[in-house]
Order: structure tokens, then C-alpha cells, then sequence
């Protein structure tokens, strides 16, 4: 122990992460509301949407980034089923499920909902059966941190379990979901800086991003095939047994994300922009593990006895030691913010969904406020070291794979009647009977036949779903569902007809018609911002037309020249907004949204290009997009970020026939881009208006 800590000292950049993490927690011990129940677990519903989007990407990602690389490694890019499976799941979650959760306000947990939807003893059962999948999620990935001090910085794994895994049980112990969800984006930023290094280090080394995926298709052939891979339907069908049967999207610390913000609209943006930023983070996976076999021909033989991902720090980074300390807080930051998040949720759940319910079903005193704050602070000490001493304990039993692959296939045995009832219709106890038992004689039988494990579970749960909604049926008479607002709930009972499909039809055929409604509605700045912003904008772009007509390049300098022009005229459009003729004001909001569209997204792209991507051009593209930001909405923020940028890059290919050529190897690419997307998830999609 004494050699850990002399280690620790001579790398004095982690324990001033540890003590940051330290001080958040009692920062956030600070801010709690004394005696509230709701805040200790929810924060009071007050977190900005900015910090659950970074949160639920922490609890999300955990040890997949660390193993994956070394996945792609193997098997190649059919690996991408997982992540384009769990970016689909965000965005169904977002749309059909997160919305109603605003209808179980009185719920803090998972269990909490699902006594709601089918009583008391479910909310036992589906506790206790998710506190066993979060114990499993918890010491694997402390067993991890134990990995990673092996690793990169030669602690000893055992010491780095006990160490690192005892400080997580104190500050999330202290500063409840406060402390875990600002202590998440902490640890989440840091993550997204060491995964841009790694994959920006790994395309400067190969040459650039062309060599990088030539070498690629010239050496590795079958490395590069996805649909037509021969591990494609496996890889699919493992998908939908991990990322889509809701068995960790839906686990304990995601659905009280969910329940951290009382307004549909956040839940819903909170989920798109993580798959957002999920996309992003999964984009430099990728490389880093297909950089591993470009790495493997151009430079030396990977090491396999170690992780593809460790091998690569230690190689690429192997002469600046401050670099690899930092790439260890950006891993460990990783874990830290799963295991809190788990910690933090199951013993919530172990007090109030298993202890306080039992409690009331012998007649006892339902727990006050204050006892429940208590009860669980002594219950995530509880988890947390049993947690630690079973992770301390190499060869552990109660923490493998084959364990966590039966609590998914338990697990959904409550996930889809949860979701069924979540999304309103109504409920009973013989439907979801009727899918436990569709769903376990199918999985069971066809598993006694012969059938592979992902084969039956497959199969089993489309059958137990059908069993539900044919028990329903049966007992109602046709699908019964809820007609929800914030005051009532009522029953109504829902058939399928032409008149309703024709008209969702026809609302989303005549949308483009709307323009101007919709603008109106994106815009969320003052009047007088577009006054303002048309001026600066215009002074700005006739600058820049004198400064390129000096180029040398006469084509790259009258293809600047006629985009400035355009942008100038749309800011005369605007500093004239004074004098438009009525019949045409409807349309300002509209046109104003172009404006920002074509000179921030489009215009401020074209620019950074032109610049070849420079220092000076990352900064004033990062200034651009958080201006952007600010006077839009978030969806539409993202929506005009991506397609103003893509439409710049392929318009500058179409006229002048060439990207820069240096542009793809340039630091400031990767970097301003990263930079780019962490201030817009951590402090604009707080600001960016939720009204």
C-alpha cells in the first residue's frame, strides 16, 4: 500500500482529480434540501438538461469503450451493429417512451413505476431483480479500474480496487444525486479529451485520414465488410439481447434520469443529445480500434497479451508520462461515473422499493423522509464495499458474464410489460402473467431443442409480447389505453382506423407547407438579436471579402467572395426588417432562421476549410456554433450544426474539386470539434431555452 501511494504522489494530476470529485460531493451535500427524500434521489427534478445529457452518457458508456476497440480488432467494423443498435434505442426511448414519464411524477425509481402500473409485490420482485443486475454492473466495473492502474500506470490491481473503489463510495454517499450527476460531467469531459487525443494521434501517424482507410481496405479486406461479414446476423441477434431488449437501457440509474426532470420536452432532448454525443464518442471508438490494425502492419506487431486500447496509449504516448496520467483520469473517469450512478440508484431502490413496501405489508410505519436519506446512505456503503470485496476477490463467482447474461434474460420478464405500461395502456397483473409465461416456455423450450441462447431469446420476447396484448385483449375486449394529462388519467379504449393513420399522414406531408409556424417556434432569441447579429455579421463578411480578394488563389478566392456576398445580402434583409411589407413579416422568423443557418452552420464552416483548419479558425468555428446555439432551440441547433457543415464541406469538394490537404491531419479539426460538442452538451442545452 505505501508503494501505491508513492506512485500516486510522483502523479500529482490524480489526486487533484480525486479531490475534485471529493469536493463536488460535499459541494453537493451543501445544496441538498434537508430532509427531502425526492431531492437526495432526483435532485428535486431541478438538474439542467445540460448535466442529465452528460450523466446518462456516463452511466451509459462504462466499460464498452475500453473492450470495444479491441472487438473491432478482432471481428472488424461488423462491430458497429452494437452502437448503431444502442443510437437507434436512444432515439426510441426519446420519442415513445421517456415523454410519458412525466405522467409518474409521485415515482422515484424504476420500481417505484412499476408498483404504479401493476402493485406492490411487482415492485418487490423487479427491485430485487434489479439490484442484482447493478451488483453485477458495479464490481465489473471496479474490477476495471483494477485493470486500468495494471496498465498504464503499474498499480497493483488490487490496490487500485480498494483505493480508488472506496473513494466512489464516499462522495457519492455524501453528496447524493447531486454529487453523482455534477461529478459525472467531470468525469465524462475528460473522457471525450483522452478518446479525440488517441484517435487524432492515430490518424497523424498513419498519415491521414485517405492513407488511413486505404491502408485499411488493402490490407485487412475482410476486416472492412459489414452486412455481408459471416458473424453479421450473430452480431445482430447479440445486439438486440444486450442493447435492445431494455435490460441496461432501462435499468435502475437510466430510468431515474428519466424521472430527474418533470417536462416532456427535456426528457425527450435529453435523449437525443445523447445519442448525439454517443454517435461522436462511438465515431473515435471505431478508429481507435481499426487504427489498431492500420498500427499492426505500418509500425509493429500488437501486443495481444495486453488490451488493444492500453497497448495503443502505451505506444503512441509511451515518451510524455503526463499524457498517459491523463489518459488514465479520462478511463477512470468513465467507470467512476457508472459506478456512482449504479450505487447511487440501487440503494435507493433497496430502501425505497424492497425495504419500505415490505415494511408496509406488515403493518409497519411507512419510513419518513429523513429515515430514507439515511437508510440509503447506509445502503450504498452496504453495496458499495461488497461491491469492492468482491471485485478485490479475483475469480469471484458472483461477478462474470454468464451471470449478467441471466439477469438480461430475467430482466425481461418486467422490461417490456414496464415499457407497455409507461406508454398508456392500461394495465393488470394476468397480462403481464400472460407474457411471463409466453416468454418463458418459448425461451426455455426452444432452448431444450437445441437453439442458441440468442436465437430463443430472439424469438421468446416478440411470442411474450404477443401473449400480453392477446391476454389484454381477452380480458377487455380490444386494447385499452390511458388518456393522460397533468390533472387525470382515463381509460379509453383504442382500435386502429384508416380516418387516425391518414391523418398522422397527412400532418407530417403538409409540415413543409408550415415553415413559417415552425420557424417562429424554433427561434428562441429576442427581437433585437437579429438586428444585432446582422450587423456584426455584415461587418465581418465584407472584412473578410476584402482580405480574400489578395489571395493567389483566384477560384478559392471568387468562390469566398460570392458566398460572402450572399451572406451580406441576408444581413441587409435583416437590419431592414423595419420596412418589410405586411404580407411578407409572417415570413421573418423564417427568413431569420436562414440567416443564422447560412452564415453560422454553412458560412462559418466554409471559412474554417478555407483556413485549413488552423488554430485561429477552430476558435472562430467553436464561436460560431455556440452562438448558433444560443439563439436556437437544441434540436434545431443540432439539426442546422450537422447540415450546415455537411453541405459546406460537399460544396467546397463540388467547386473547387480537392478537400485542403492538410486540413484531416490538423489538431485543431478533432479538438475544435470535441470542444465543440462538450460546451454545447454541458452549458447549451441548459441555455438553450427551456421555457
Amino acid at each position: 500500500m505505501a508503494s501505491f501511494f508513492t506512485t500516486l504522489a510522483a502523479h500529482p494530476i490524480i489526486p487533484f482529480f480525486l479531490l475534485a470529485n471529493l469536493a463536488i460531493g460535499f459541494w453537493a451535500h451543501r445544496k441538498a434540501i434537508p430532509n427531502s427524500f425526492e431531492d437526495y434521489a432526483l435532485a428535486s427534478r431541478s438538474l439542467p438538461t445540460g448535466v442529465l445529457v452528460m450523466t446518462l452518457l456516463g452511466t451509459y458508456i462504462g466499460t464498452e469503450c475500453m473492450a470495444y476497440p479491441s472487438y473491432f480488432f478482432d471481428i472488424g467494423l461488423v462491430q458497429l451493429v452494437f452502437p448503431i443498435f444502442q443510437i437507434g434505442a436512444f432515439l426510441l426511448i426519446g420519442t415513445f417512451i421517456a415523454p410519458f414519464l412525466v405522467y409518474f411524477n409521485d415515482s422515484n425509481t424504476l420500481g417505484s413505476v412499476m408498483g404504479n402500473l401493476y402493485g406492490r409485490f411487482a415492485q418487490v420482485i423487479v427491485s430485487l431483480i434489479s439490484i442484482f443486475s447493478a451488483f453485477l454492473i458495479i464490481g465489473a466495473q471496479i474490477r476495471a479500474i483494477g485493470l486500468l492502474g495494471k496498465n498504464l500506470l503499474d498499480f497493483a490491481p488490487s490496490t487500485s480496487i480498494l483505493f480508488f473503489g472506496i473513494l466512489i463510495v464516499i462522495y457519492s454517499t455524501i453528496g447524493g444525486a447531486r454529487a453523482v450527476s455534477y461529478t459525472d460531467v467531470l468525469q465524462l469531459v475528460l473522457a471525450f479529451v483522452v478518446f479525440g487525443l488517441i484517435t487524432e494521434k492515430i490518424i497523424v501517424k498513419v498519415g491521414g485520414i485517405q492513407t488511413f482507410f486505404d491502408d485499411l481496405y488493402r490490407d485487412y479486406p475482410e476486416k472492412v465488410k459489414f452486412v455481408t461479414a459471416p458473424k453479421f446476423s450473430r452480431t445482430v441477434k447479440k445486439a438486440i439481447f444486450y442493447d435492445l431488449s431494455g435490460a441496461f437501457l432501462l435499468s435502475l440509474p437510466m430510468l431515474q434520469r428519466m424521472l430527474m426532470t418533470k417536462e416532456k420536452r427535456n426528457v425527450r432532448k435529453m435523449w437525443y443529445a445523447s445519442s448525439f454525443l454517443f454517435a461522436l464518442i462511438w465515431a473515435m471508438v471505431t478508429i481507435i480500434g481499426l487504427g489498431a490494425l492500420v498500427a499492426n502492419i505500418k509500425f509493429e506487431s500488437i501486443d495481444q497479451s495486453k488490451d488493444i486500447f492500453f497497448h495503443l496509449i502505451q505506444f503512441f504516448f509511451a515518451d510524455t508520462q503526463w499524457i498517459i496520467d491523463f489518459m488514465f483520469l479520462g478511463v477512470i473517469g468513465i467507470l467512476f461515473s457508472t459506478i456512482d450512478s449504479y450505487l447511487h440508484a440501487t440503494s435507493i431502490a433497496l430502501i425505497n422499493d424492497v425495504l419500505d413496501p415490505i415494511r408496509i405489508s406488515f403493518q409497519k410505519v411507512p419510513l419518513t423522509e429523513k429515515q430514507k436519506i439515511v437508510y440509503s446512505q447506509r445502503g450504498m456503503l452496504l453495496v458499495g464495499l461488497l461491491s469492492v470485496c468482491f471485485a478485490y476477490l479475483e475469480g469471484s463467482s458472483l461477478i462474470n458474464k454468464e451471470l449478467y447474461k441471466c439477469a438480461v434474460i430475467i430482466s425481461s420478464l418486467f422490461i417490456i410489460p414496464l415499457i407497455i405500461g409507461i406508454i398508456g395502456i392500461n394495465t393488470n397483473t394476468l397480462s403481464w402473467v400472460g407474457f411471463c409465461i409466453g416468454y418463458v416456455i418459448t425461451f426455455f423450450s426452444l432452448q431444450w431443442i437445441g437453439w442458441d441462447m440468442y436465437d430463443a431469446f430472439v424469438t421468446a420476447l416478440p411470442l411474450g409480447t404477443f401473449s400480453y396484448f392477446l391476454t389484454h385483449i381477452y380480458l377487455n375486449g380490444g386494447i385499452v389505453t390511458l388518456k393522460r394529462s397533468e390533472q387525470t388519467i382515463a381509460e379509453q379504449l383504442w382500435l386502429p382506423s384508416w380516418k387516425g393513420a391518414f391523418e398522422y399522414i397527412k400532418r407530417w406531408l403538409f409540415a413543409p407547407f408550415n415553415l413559417p409556424i415552425l420557424a417562429s417556434r424554433k427561434i428562441v432569441s429576442k427581437p433585437t438579436h437579429s438586428l444585432s447579429f446582422s450587423m456584426v455579421i455584415f461587418a465581418l463578411y465584407t472584412f473578410s471579402s476584402v482580405m480574400t480578394g489578395g489571395s493567389n488563389d483566384m477560384g478559392l478566392a471568387n468562390f469566398m467572395a460570392g458566398v460572402h456576398l450572399v451572406g451580406i445580402t441576408l444581413c441587409v434583409g435583416l437590419m431592414l426588417e423595419g420596412i418589410w411589407p405586411d404580407r411578407l413579416k409572417p415570413y421573418f422568423a423564417l427568413y431569420w432562421f436562414f440567416a443564422l443557418f447560412y452564415c453560422l452552420s454553412f458560412g462559418s464552416t466554409l471559412a474554417f476549410l478555407r483556413a485549413h483548419g488552423d488554430t485561429i479558425a477552430v476558435g472562430k468555428w467553436i464561436v460560431n456554433f455556440l452562438l448558433l446555439a444560443f439563439l436556437v432551440d437544441s434540436a434545431s441547433f443540432i439539426a442546422l450544426s450537422c447540415l450546415g457543415s455537411g453541405l459546406a464541406m460537399a460544396s467546397w469538394y463540388v467547386v473547387l474539386k480537392s478537400m485542403p490537404p492538410d486540413l484531416l491531419d490538423s489538431i485543431g479539426l478533432l479538438g475544435g470539434y470535441l470542444l465543440f460538442g462538450l460546451l454545447v452538451a454541458v452549458l447549451l442545452f441548459e441555455s438553450s431555452r427551456e421555457q
